[in-house]
């Protein structure tokens, strides 16, 4: 039996928004039920990219 997944952005987050802080630089602000905070830490600490990537996404800006 396949294990149910959640998307962590609509089910564990009570809100988040894209403040622009310069020409160069954002932030991305991420609210959540402090019972995810460990979940939270652990999935951004996980995250992974490639030149590929990068250079795929950098241009859309």
């Amino acid at each position: 039996m396949d294990e149910e997944t959640f998307s962590l952005v609509q089910e564990c987050t009570n809100k988040y928004f894209i403040e622009n802080i310069n020409d160069k630089e954002v932030e991305i602000h991420i609210r959540i039920p402090k019972k995810y905070r460990s979940l939270w830490l652990s999935k951004i600490s996980d995250l992974r990219t490639n030149e590929d990537e990068i250079e795929e996404y950098a241009d859309l800006e």
